[in-house]
């Protein structure tokens, strides 16, 4: 069955469509829910967010600049926070996007609410407060990917599906516990993608939308740019993809038509354009004393810049252990067989979503730092890679049409057993602490030979924390720590490295399975 005319909602047209498309949410919701709720983190995500509350707090009291002495003792200067030497008293400001401050005041409100006073610099907040936040924002961006999938099926279990295997099958499970930026970049992203795809198509004189209608769309489509520009500078680069997929289309109406709707559409591509662009550069003026400056200036500005000479992050994006789309995110397995059938009932969804893939795979993965440093799976990419799973809905509703071949069987369960064993591993580094690979390699470090190296190295995140967790009651069995023993290492060494790994790995991250610790420390 072919998907209803867009624009619609929550469902399609006819009696009884919408409420059983609101049944639908109403499910998904509470599923969501409970998962999030049994798995909520037991600690903060460390690092970056620990900046960023920084400045929340000093939003509260009415300015940008935050508590130097903390600052100056918290990283290297542009590691976290950047010192102003342009302006008349120097003053330390967080290197990273406003949005991300923006973002963190409803928690950090209420957390001082509930405290009765003020947080001190670096004094954790209540991770209690945290994790429901991130309840919040998972169960929103839950409802507008289940509005998205709208577009593409009008069968309500296929759209639960769906958004369940791209939250829960995928390593965005495990950001939607971390406190970090990743879950509300997925959830911006991903409304401006429903936002702007309706945009464009409303422009074709035989759409349904208005002008109007239309002009809205993409006015919210640019709140979204902003707010994703104002999370991490490099979302920027969205500006002139939504002017230059705006301009193909407008190109593809033909002569009679592309002068007439260029001249109409001008305005509303341009001008929010440069408003963008001249709040970033404000922002910066003040932060960092020039609208050229991002905060990433100061400390290895050289990581930050896309590098030429070679094709690391264009291949580990693909294929790399520990930070492929693929491994990580293998709903888009799934999604990349159905992508032709996907393109030909919807192509301007499939060529918004191939420009902005593209560009962001490109320039990402020409970056030293294309992995993101400690982190779990491909952490800048993530924002793209649910849009991008779109075509897997089109996979589940072929499964439907043919329920009894051997073939759909077949694919049915390879795709089961694919999502599951992902969920499986997901599942095993969120029961650990945030980082607990590093944590145990950084600690193996001084020891390293080429067998550790392959280990480390050479597998899935979640796979070594299912190892972990498996040799928890003798971690002497695990392989790396048999390896030192044959290698003679001090037997003091040794054994401090065998209760370290014993400690990380009996300490469960689960908020209901030990106490609720306070740990907000940098890496």
């Amino acid at each position: 069955m072919a998907p209803g005319p867009p624009g619609i909602g929550l469902g399609q047209r006819g009696r009884g469509a919408g409420s059983g498309s609101m049944s639908a949410l109403g499910l998904l919701m509470v599923l969501v829910a409970i998962v999030d709720l049994l798995c909520m983190p037991a600690i903060l995500w460390v690092g970056d967010p620990s900046a960023w509350r920084e400045e929340t707090k000093a939003m509260l009291r009415g300015e940008l600049a935050v508590d130097g002495r903390f600052a100056e003792a918290f990283g290297e200067n542009g590691q976290y926070f950047v010192r102003n030497q342009a302006a008349s008293v120097p003053r330390w400001y967080s290197k990273y996007g406003i949005t991300n401050s923006l973002m963190a005041l409803p928690p950090v409100l209420i957390d001082e609410w509930k405290l009765g006073r003020p947080r001190r610099p670096g004094e954790a907040p209540d991770v209690l407060v945290f994790n429901a936040y991130q309840i919040a924002l998972s169960l929103l961006t839950s409802v507008v990917l289940f509005i998205l999938t709208g577009r593409y099926s009008s069968k309500p279990l296929t759209r639960i599906l769906w958004v369940l295997a791209v939250l829960f099958t995928t390593y965005l499970w495990y950001f939607q516990r971390a406190q970090s930026s990743e879950l509300y970049q997925v959830l911006f992203y991903s409304a401006f993608f429903y936002c702007f795809v309706r945009y464009l198509e409303g422009i074709r004189p035989r759409e349904p939308l208005s002008a109007r209608q239309g002009h809205g769309q993409l006015m919210a489509a640019w709140l979204f740019v902003s707010l994703l520009s104002g999370t991490r500078i490099v979302f920027g680069l969205l500006v002139p993809l939504v002017i230059l997929v705006a301009g193909v289309t407008i190109w593809r109406l033909g002569p009679a038509a592309r002068v007439r709707v260029a001249l109409r559409e001008a305005p509303f591509l341009l001008l929010p354009a440069l408003a963008v662009i001249g709040l970033l550069g404000l922002i910066n003026q003040i932060k960092f004393g020039s609208p050229l400056l991002t905060g990433y200036h100061v400390w290895n500005p050289d990581k930050h810049w896309p590098s030429w000479g070679y094709w690391d992050g264009l291949y580990g994006y693909l294929f790399d252990p520990q930070a492929s789309i693929l491994w990580y995110f293998p709903v888009l397995l799934f999604a990349a067989l159905a992508i032709g059938r996907f393109a030909r009932r919807h192509p301007l969804d499939a060529m918004l979503m191939g420009a902005v893939f593209s560009v962001f795979f490109l320039l990402l993965g020409k970056t030293p730092t294309w992995r993101g440093d400690w982190t779990y799976g491909p952490r800048y990419m993530i924002f793209d890679l649910p849009v991008l799973a779109l075509p897997f809905i089109t996979w589940i509703d072929r499964a439907w049409e043919r329920p009894w071949g051997l073939a759909c069987w077949a694919g049915g369960a390879l795709t089961a057993a694919t999502l599951f064993y992902s969920a499986y591993l997901t599942e095993r580094q969120n029961r650990l602490d945030f980082f607990v690979s590093y944590r145990v390699s950084e600690a193996i470090e001084p020891y390293w030979d080429r067998d550790i190296a392959r280990y480390f190295v050479g597998h899935h995140s979640g796979w070594i924390c299912a190892d972990l967790i498996a040799h928890q009651d003798r971690p002497e069995d695990l392989v790396f720590l048999q390896d030192l023993a044959r290698r003679q290492v001090a037997p003091i060494d040794l054994e401090g490295l065998r209760r370290l790994v014993r400690r990380l790995t009996t300490r469960e991250n689960y908020y209901w399975r030990r106490s609720s610790r306070r740990l907000d420390v940098k890496r």
